[in-house]
């Protein structure tokens, strides 16, 4: 976070707090963060990882976490063997939609 008059920089996620497992998240193509209407919390989108998670933005805590995982039993492209696991995809983006947002059917 930036602060646009006196250019302090404050990192919100990850901070001392976040747990262990979540502190080398990183997307180095796509990704991206999705703040809410009332500005309190963030979706932050991790693609590749196929990983999301909402932060608080007034300190930083993990709030909920998204994994992309996939029940691929009923592929019938797959072997036999592979219906009895799970895949991870990539997650394109997490985003609020605020209620005054029109659809694009709305539109």
């Amino acid at each position: 976070m930036v602060d646009i008059v006196d250019g302090t920089e404050t990192t919100i996620f990850p901070n001392d707090r976040t747990p262990e497992r979540l502190r080398n998240l990183y997307s180095s193509r796509r990704g991206g963060i999705s703040i809410s209407p009332d500005r309190r919390r963030v979706f932050i989108t991790f693609t590749a990882g196929g990983k999301a998670v909402e932060v608080r933005i007034s300190d930083g805590a993990v709030l909920t976490v998204f994994n992309s995982v996939h029940d691929v039993r009923r592929l019938d492209s797959l072997p036999r063997e592979a219906k009895t696991r799970a895949v991870a995809l990539p997650l394109e983006k997490i985003r609020y939609i605020d209620s005054g947002e029109k659809s694009r059917h709305e539109r």
